[in-house]
């Protein structure tokens, strides 16, 4: 039965792969059937007796169809109704959200084995009823597209460039620099919010910064640390527009965004800091994704007010998924290169090239505690020009995240 439904319409196909995957996962914790044979046995089982029951979601797709066994389908119904089983539409709503308290950054591998059991090779498009068809993906004035997917966990988060995907967590990251005889640490809190595919997202660093004075003279301190909040941090991101071609194989998000940066108070914080940029998702079949993003930061206050610098940087990342690579307790892993420069427009440093680069490794481990399981970060590089080892040699950066429902 699911069979045959599943040759009736793409978006039902998509569906009844969606039933099979959401039941074998749940028949995991049932005691007695935990074997990866016997959950299959009851998974089939029990999926055709949802397919029996009418796929609500799913009629005006069937009803589009010619194939007279559709039309019936949905003219009159069948004996799902006289026995009281759920319809598959209630299961596909429940499935959707059992997927939303694994979390969502969990999402890219799941989607990806859902297309390949419907039969495609692109990750799942929509849960929405009504997504039969690329226009019925767009909203927004035609500018944006249900399918994109900025905010479904597939683009990596970042080190030291700008984050682009559409996020709700909270996270801690830590960085360390270290030159000749300093060394800093920051420390930043992070909470991250939004709606559909826009974002907000609050930072409050915490700086410990150690300088050492080896020419120290006799009866001088040696060394000295500088400590407090640094610039507290609103971000703010939405899409303009978004394109995703038919088979979701190009996947592009054109994302402007805003950073105000104002004092913390403290010994350690500058003046208020003002970024507005323009950033892009990329995303290239179901690994490669590329983010960019330019921008201009203008630095207000009475000690170096008026500086503006050009900021920009570029995060290729590659999402290898359990399948590809079964590491035990692991749902997918993400390599990312990171390189971020800075070009000073105004003030004694213009001409003065910063570049920096980061190797890091994203790391999901499998949902088993749902909104408590974390994702990780880590990552290292070396500062690659004189002015950007002025904040250090290197850079040692790591974080931990947890999806907000």
């Amino acid at each position: 039965m699911v069979h045959r439904l599943a040759e009736r319409d793409e978006s039902v196909r998509l569906q009844a792969a969606t039933i099979f995957v959401y039941l074998l996962e749940r028949t995991k914790s049932v005691k007695g059937i935990n074997t990866l044979p016997s959950r299959i046995m009851i998974t089939m089982a029990v999926g055709c007796l949802v397919a029996a029951a009418p796929v609500k979601g799913a009629a005006s797709a069937i009803a589009g169809t010619s194939t007279p066994a559709a039309q019936d389908t949905v003219a009159h119904g069948n004996r799902g109704d006289d026995i009281g089983l759920p319809s598959a539409a209630d299961i596909l709503q429940d499935a959707f959200n059992y997927g939303k308290q694994v979390g969502r950054r969990h999402e890219k591998s799941m989607s990806d084995e859902l297309a390949q059991m419907a039969g495609g090779d692109s990750p799942v498009r929509s849960f929405d009823a009504g997504a039969g068809g690329s226009q019925s993906t767009r909203y927004f004035f035609g500018l944006l597209d249900h399918r994109s997917k900025l905010a479904k966990g597939f683009f990596p988060g970042t080190f030291l460039a700008a984050n682009v995907a559409a996020q709700r967590e909270v996270a801690m990251t830590w960085y360390h620099f270290e030159t000749g005889h300093q060394q800093l640490d920051l420390f930043y809190n992070e909470f991250k919010w939004g709606m559909d595919q826009w974002t907000v997202e609050l930072q409050a660093p915490y700086q410990h910064e150690h300088v050492s004075f080896p020419d120290a003279a006799p009866g001088e301190p040696t060394s000295r640390n500088f400590d407090g909040m640094a610039n507290f941090a609103i971000i703010m991101r939405a899409p303009i527009y978004q394109y995703v071609s038919k088979h979701d194989s190009i996947d592009y998000s054109l994302v402007p965004g805003l950073e105000i940066d104002p004092p913390s108070g403290s010994t350690v914080s500058t003046g208020t800091v003002i970024s507005p940029r323009i950033m892009q998702a990329i995303g290239l079949g179901n690994h490669l994704s590329i983010m960019t993003s330019l921008g201009m930061s203008f630095l207000t206050g009475p000690h170096q007010g008026g500086e503006k610098d050009l900021t920009w940087d570029t995060v290729p990342g590659y999402n290898i998924y359990h399948r590809n690579l079964p590491i035990p307790g692991i749902s997918d892993i993400t390599p990312v290169f990171e390189i971020v420069g800075s070009d000073p427009l105004s003030g004694s440093n213009v001409g003065q090239q910063s570049i920096s680069t980061i190797f890091g490794l994203e790391i999901n481990p499998e949902p088993k505690w749902g909104y408590l399981t974390p994702y990780l970060g880590i990552g290292a590089g070396p500062a690659l020009t004189s002015a950007a080892r002025h904040s250090g040699d290197w850079v040692l950066s790591a974080y931990v995240a947890f999806a907000l429902p």
